[in-house]
């Protein structure tokens, strides 16, 4: 039997469960701190005092990203049969997992249902979700360095060395990539050990050998930017919808400001080990980002408990629906 029709394990490894514990010690640690400063009621005013028409409105850009993201996922997916339909279907219920699961466990089920849905090979859909994840880092370190650029005067003197430390980790970024794609070949874990080692040698071999046959598969400079594009469009319409919860809070902030806040929160939100639910980690980064930009602590832990409780509502919502029409989307495959 081929290594990629085996069933997959569902029980947890210990790795997994250390993981869960870590973030919800540091979900309970970081709440802690950010709670000390509000009260439950001045969060529950703040978003009963949001203009419902401008919050429901958000919704438009928040959906629009989904599709972005899922012509993003397409650019990197080498089998042409999956269609943006279905990319969309399994990104809802992906997005829903990635958010509500601790330590990005959440990603794992992009993985599943691509392969027991869709049936894509496990190293492609890897592959995709790697090339995903970079894209996105790509994007959001290029955007950071242009809110830089347009907010010089506020924030520039405050963040210039990580501003700096941003630019070449994107220019470390982008050489990497060309360099393991010109010089990362499978012939490289070709090479077979003895042993009770060897034979877990052997087995991270063979998956590094087919993620590199995957990835070269959509190497080209048409699926390259292609994926790029509408990782810049996905990232652009949340900034968008970022916008407008603002708008309707009340709090007047500019496109550049709000690229600035989003490049400092997104990155929490990818971190290996995030809070349950993103609870605190989301927080704590739009705590800072307002901080930087001159913005009160209270209102800044506020705005940042509403915009996820937002984010959150728009995100099961279309979890729930994408979990109620899946079976039927690939019914037949």
């Amino acid at each position: 039997m081929n290594n990629d029709q085996k069933p997959a394990k569902p029980a947890l490894s210990r790795k997994d469960i250390v993981k869960i514990l870590i973030s919800a010690v540091l979900t309970a640690g970081l709440l802690a701190v950010l709670i000390k400063n509000i009260s439950v009621k001045d969060t529950l005013e703040l978003i009963g005092r949001l203009d419902m028409k401008i919050a429901t409105l958000s919704f438009i850009p928040y959906l629009i990203c989904y599709f972005c993201r899922a012509l993003r996922f397409k650019f990197f997916i080498a089998d042409e049969k999956i269609t943006i339909k279905k990319l969309v279907v399994i990104h809802t219920i992906h997005n829903m997992c990635n958010q509500l699961f601790p330590a990005n466990l959440g990603e794992l089920t992009y993985l599943y249902l691509l392969k027991h849905k869709a049936k894509i090979r496990f190293a492609e859909s890897a592959s995709s979700l790697i090339l995903a994840r970079v894209s996105d880092f790509a994007v959001i370190m290029a955007m950071f360095l242009v809110s830089c650029f347009f907010l010089h005067e506020k924030v520039f003197a405050k963040i210039k060395f990580f501003a700096y430390g941003t630019a070449v980790i994107l220019v470390m970024i982008v050489l990497g990539y060309f360099l393991f794609m010109r010089f990362g070949k499978p012939e490289l874990f070709s090479r077979q050990y003895g042993g009770f080692a060897g034979k877990i040698l052997n087995k991270i071999n063979y998956v590094l050998s087919e993620l590199i046959q995957a990835m070269r598969k959509t190497h080209s400079p048409a699926r390259l930017s292609g994926g790029l594009v509408f990782s810049a469009l996905a990232m652009n319409c949340l900034y968008v919808f970022y916008w407008l919860i603002m708008q309707s809070a009340g709090i007047k902030v500019n496109y550049f400001e709000i690229i600035f806040l989003s490049s400092i929160m997104v990155p929490l939100i990818l971190l290996p080990v995030k809070g349950i639910a993103g609870f605190g980690t989301q927080e704590a980064g739009w705590t800072v980002g307002f901080l930087i930009l001159g913005f009160g602590k209270h209102i800044a832990i506020l705005t940042g408990f509403a915009i996820h409780i937002t984010t959150l509502v728009f995100t099961i919502i279309l979890g729930v629906f994408g979990m109620a029409v899946i079976k039927k989307c690939f019914k037949g495959q």
